[in-house]
């Protein structure tokens, strides 16, 4: 019987890079880990989520520690950690920090709809 020869693998980066994209002329971000995220929905098409099954859920966004609350126990805006950041603190080629902001707990409201003052809200914590 032949011997099989074997197959090279080749190491899967987890950190993030920084990469000149010289064809469009721009700087880019490859994300290996990023791959890592659920989908949990078809491109292409809007799906429609069950509240209990939103990660953004106030259920489950309650249970986050949270880097900024505005509003209190019934918050307006959430601030919390991406779980699934491109950049972070411990690559020194890409140097960062990233979070995901929570406009509403009531994840079936598009940001349009929500009244002026709440926006403004919104967007002091980006300030």
């Amino acid at each position: 019987m032949p011997k099989q020869k074997k197959q090279k693998t080749v190491p899967e980066k987890s950190h993030a890079e920084i990469r000149e994209n010289y064809i469009h002329n721009r700087t880019v971000i490859i994300a290996p880990g990023r791959s890592k995220r659920p989908h949990n929905f078809k491109p292409h098409i809007a799906p429609h989520i069950n509240k209990k099954e939103s990660p953004f859920s106030p259920e489950k966004i309650n249970n986050v520690n949270a880097l900024l609350t505005v509003g209190g126990r019934d918050w307006k805006v959430k601030v919390i950690k991406n779980i699934f950041p491109v950049v972070d603190k411990t690559n020194e080629d890409v140097y960062g920090q990233q979070e995901v902001v929570i406009e509403t707990p009531d994840d079936e409201v598009e940001l349009a709809e929500l009244p002026v003052s709440h926006i403004k809200t919104g967007l002091k914590v980006f300030a």
